[in-house]
């Protein structure tokens, strides 16, 4: 017995690296569905995405590069294919420079974009803009003065949805994705009363709560967790469930591994054994 747990102290700590790796990829390959609690943050943006009725003009504005794409990406799916079931018309901008590649991220992987909605008429990329908080509230004001063309250099007078989405009036809610999301409390929410719901990082959260609390924003998600939570709520686990299994079996992993790696120590110091 001895000889067990002193070989158990020597194990080579790169055996450790592949147990994690391997158990990593488990749920990537067969995911298992690990129970995930979710937050009233989470149920109260679900709810007041669900609540926007059809016809009526939402705001999507991602802070959501392509490095954001494993925390964000899979919420803001979920939340699109939300929206789209409902029929509502929908308006993006974004401050990443790689918007685009969201853009046709999500075409792909919401069917309604390609298949139900027409571009023009029921939504509009936008696309990128540059200055920050000034051009937010520029933006509450005419939004054709900052976008005089969408992000494929289409006139902005030709596209018939943005008749009817011109100042933040005409819009129901802003939802934002990844950052950016006070700018839209400060010019829109304060001033004119529209409802802000975030799909923020994970690092945001504890920053973000203060603004859940006072209902500045109406619904919180945040990183990996938030869009898993999102997806449970709709019915369709997808990405983030997936991720969510990885990570709670990495923590799980970790714990067994550091329990297996200590045994042979603690049994050698109290049997007076290998030291």
């Amino acid at each position: 017995m001895s000889k067990v747990f002193s070989k158990l102290e020597d194990i080579d700590r790169r055996y450790y690296y592949w147990a994690i790796f391997l158990i990593l990829a488990v749920p990537f390959i067969k995911p298992l569905g690990m129970p995930i609690s979710i937050k009233q943050s989470t149920r109260d943006l679900y709810k007041g995405v669900d609540q926007v009725e059809p016809g009526e003009v939402v705001l999507i504005d991602w802070h959501m590069s392509v490095s954001t794409w494993p925390e964000c990406l899979d919420g803001l799916v979920a939340e699109l294919k939300v929206l789209t079931s409902h029929d509502v018309k929908i308006v993006i901008t974004s401050i990443s420079v790689d918007c685009e590649m969201s853009w046709n991220k999500v075409n792909q992987l919401v069917p309604a974009l390609r298949d139900k909605y027409e571009y023009g008429k029921d939504i509009v990329f936008l696309g990128y803009y540059a200055g920050g908080e000034p051009t937010n509230q520029q933006m509450a004001i005419d939004v054709w003065s900052v976008f005089p063309t969408d992000h494929f250099k289409t006139p902005i007078a030709e596209l018939p949805l943005m008749a009817e989405a011109r100042t933040a009036n005409d819009y129901a809610i802003v939802l934002t994705t990844g950052e950016n999301e006070i700018v839209w409390v400060n010019q829109w929410w304060t001033p004119y009363g529209v409802p802000v719901g975030v799909m923020g990082i994970a690092m945001k959260g504890s920053a973000l709560q203060p603004y859940y609390n006072s209902g500045d924003i109406f619904g919180l998600a945040v990183g990996v967790r938030g869009g898993a939570e999102f997806e449970l709520l709709i019915g369709e686990p997808a990405g983030a469930v997936t991720r969510m299994d990885s990570i709670s079996l990495s923590h799980l992993s970790v714990v067994i591994l550091i329990i297996i790696a200590n045994t042979g120590v603690l049994y050698n110091k109290l049997t007076g054994g290998k030291k």
